[in-house]
């Protein structure tokens, strides 16, 4: 009995030490002796703990270890104690978290258990102050990450769930950041990095806390977007640097160089596909560029660049006018619908001079429309038996009849110089109709 009541005795003159050495450190002194009064006083308390025989005891030396390392962190300020002061939050945390946990087993009094508490919360909110206002904010976000690896918030889910979330969030707004200056490495790696916070907030919250799933669930989602469209700027912008090669050293054509530039670009159309418009855009008119320029596929150029024209013109009131990528698919649209039209004219010129006279008899005729019906029809007749003219219809009803009949997609399988004969006769059939409307 003697032995014990000496050991408690002990316990407590410890603690009255520690408190005397904390009380000093609230003096108008420097930094540097504030934080050496303060360490005092933590050791003081740390050996009153090992003295400590009763749950009471206990949670009075874990609370004033807490109270302690918690003013510990306000003093290392500097950017270069960033680590020291994240060792000392959690040494506050672990230390008020057991306080709470002995002060329960003692049957503490509310007003000195819901004390504690607050003191619990509000050191615990500090965490994330501390690295907004921390300039090396990535630094922080990982210690932050540490810290909610390592902390015993076992009895306080919900701010364990806060505290992964919070990091999440963090790590999705860095990559965010580095999206946007281009370095996509760095982008992927903190989107990799966030997947195990949200996926700790989430069993948190699917346990403890449902209300909030539907944020961690939309962190997921947007983070999935995210990685495609940093993935696809990533896949852009490596098939661009070796398009930029190849078109370069365009005497010496290096095939494989293009096949696998076409293949990044794909990649981004799929990955970015409903997900970003402006990078399936680019990559569309990165690709349609290679097959135009290089591989002479004008078909599967002209699909790429309507494509891509048509996105981007999808986006208004966003405007592209001034980008590189836009331009180039308007202009190379057009130089392929110029050739098209050129190929069909040297198509045509042939049988255009055959046809001469029939085309100028035509032409003779073109502002009378009924005449100009009664020659067709008597001279060059339709090839299809059922394609026949009421005489007695009204003339506007005669016109758009005789269009049906020789419009050139009706008569392709007549040969090129009726398809030509068409052409001419349709053009001339469509003025008409326009005058008679």
């Amino acid at each position: 009995h003697t032995h014990t009541h000496t050991t408690m005795s002990d316990a407590k003159r410890m603690r009255s030490e520690g408190n005397e050495l904390f009380q000093r450190s609230k003096e108008q002194v420097c930094s540097a002796v504030k934080k050496e009064r303060l360490h005092g006083a933590i050791r003081k308390y740390t050996q009153s703990l090992g003295l400590s025989t009763t749950d009471a005891d206990r949670a009075s030396s874990y609370k004033n270890i807490g109270v302690a390392s918690g003013l510990l962190v306000e003093l290392y300020d500097h950017p270069r104690e960033l680590d020291t002061r994240f060792y000392h939050i959690k040494e506050a945390l672990g230390a008020l978290e057991r306080a709470l946990h002995f002060g329960k087993a003692a049957r503490n009094s509310d007003e000195w258990m819901n004390a504690l508490l607050l003191k619990f919360i509000e050191t615990f909110q500090l965490c994330t102050q501390w690295v907004d206002e921390e300039p090396h904010s990535e630094n922080a976000v990982g210690h932050l990450f540490r810290l909610a690896l390592n902390t015993e918030l076992h009895s306080h889910h919900y701010l364990l769930g806060d505290l992964w979330l919070d990091v999440a969030r963090r790590l999705f707004h860095q990559a965010c950041s580095y999206q946007a200056a281009g370095d996509f490495k760095k982008a992927l790696h903190h989107l990799s990095e966030m997947e195990r916070p949200w996926k700790e907030a989430k069993n948190i919250c699917l346990t403890h806390n449902p209300a909030e799933i539907a944020e961690v669930t939309l962190l997921e989602e947007e983070a999935h977007i995210m990685r495609c469209v940093t993935e696809a700027m990533q896949a852009i912008a490596v098939g661009h640097s070796v398009s930029q090669q190849v078109l370069q050293d365009f005497e010496e054509l290096n095939l494989d160089g293009v096949w696998f530039c076409i293949d990044n670009f794909k990649h981004a159309v799929l990955l970015t596909r409903e997900r970003d418009v402006e990078q399936e855009a680019i990559a569309l008119s990165r690709m349609g560029k290679l097959f135009f320029r290089v591989l002479k596929l004008e078909e599967r150029a002209s699909a790429c660049f309507v494509r891509s024209v048509q996105l981007a013109m999808s986006a208004h009131p966003r405007s592209f006018d001034h980008e590189e990528w836009f331009l180039e698919a308007k202009e190379m649209l057009a130089e392929i619908q110029r050739l098209r039209v050129e190929e069909e004219e040297d198509v045509r010129r042939p049988f255009l001079e055959k046809l001469k006279p029939e085309l100028d008899a035509l032409e003779a005729l073109r502002f009378d429309a009924a005449e100009f019906l009664r020659h067709v029809y008597e001279k060059h007749p339709p090839k299809r038996d059922d394609h026949t003219m009421d005489s007695e219809a009204e003339l506007k009803i005669r016109v758009k009849t005789a269009m049906s009949h020789y419009h050139p997609d009706r008569n392709l399988k007549h040969g090129d110089e009726w398809k030509v004969l068409c052409e001419e006769i349709t053009k001339i059939l469509g003025e008409r109709y326009n005058c008679l409307k």
